[in-house]
């Protein structure tokens, strides 16, 4: 049977959150995707025919530890094993921790169009450690405003745990308060429940661990791979290579922080 993440967090999240199994079917993290028009204002470029190579970006950040850079990518490419078209590449990411794109075999990534589907991983630790300076919520704001359809957040390990971890930088935040900081579980239900109620297109996606991680990530890579080789390319649509969508979610990014600071300068609490 499929592993169902302990922690309420599974029913407020904008999209039915997803804990990785080794029997969960490939179709299972994605069920309940809703299709979103999405657009880029930045230049673009088709997106590659039938030949096209899938490719699973990994962010070079992303491992298991310091000691072992490559394991993490390992693991995801073993999961990927029995997809011909599909394989796992470390790169440097603007944004997120996982982003798929498709391109002839011999193109470069940034030339390589980018399939709609980005993913930003937080084990429970580092979403604890790091807080209460708020770095989770401006990284779930930057996927807000990347311009993909299907942006997720996934958390990674058990929940439960959430409270014997420690909150590093608490003290240095404590001058203005740490409203962000999350000590337990509730405080992750009160994430997730937040992002629903928002309206954020932001999805939540769980796993136990680095070997769900891997699989989950095959699966959503052979949804996309067959999503992409159902769908031919719409020249009236072109979808945004990597390097054209990276300036274009910069840019929303930016005008969110310029909005953000016009409304703090207005006396606009942060939180409306």
């Amino acid at each position: 049977a499929g592993h169902v993440a302990p922690s309420p967090m599974t029913w407020p999240s904008p999209r039915p959150a997803v804990a990785a199994s080794p029997v969960a079917s490939a179709s299972a993290p994605v069920a309940g995707l809703a299709s979103q028009a999405s657009t880029m204002a930045a230049s673009t470029r088709a997106a590659p025919g039938s030949g096209a190579v899938l490719r699973l970006l990994v962010d070079t950040h992303e491992r298991l530890r310091d000691s072992d850079p490559r394991g993490f990518l390992n693991r995801i490419a073993g999961a990927l094993q029995g997809e011909p078209l599909a394989t796992a590449v470390r790169h440097g990411l603007r944004f997120g921790d996982f982003l798929w794109v498709a391109g002839s075999p011999d193109a470069a990534p940034p030339d390589c169009a980018v399939l709609g589907c980005v993913v930003e991983r937080k084990t429970i630790g580092d979403l604890v450690g790091r807080s209460a300076g708020g770095a989770h919520t401006r990284q779930i704001e930057r996927l807000e405003t990347c311009g993909l359809p299907h942006p997720f957040l996934l958390l990674e390990g058990d929940q439960r745990q959430a409270a014997s971890f420690p909150v590093y930088d608490e003290d240095a935040c404590a001058a203005r308060g740490s409203p962000d900081a999350i000590r337990c579980a509730d405080d992750i239900d009160d994430l997730c429940a937040h992002l629903l109620i928002t309206g954020s297109p932001v999805g939540v996606l769980s796993t136990r661990d680095a070997e769900g991680t891997a699989r989950l990530l095959a699966q959503l890579s052979r949804w996309l791979g067959r999503r992409h080789r159902r769908r031919p390319p719409d020249p009236a649509r072109p979808s945004p290579s990597l390097a054209a969508f990276e300036v274009e979610a910069r840019r929303r990014a930016g005008q969110r922080e310029d909005l953000r600071a016009t409304l703090l300068a207005a006396g606009v609490p942060a939180a409306a």
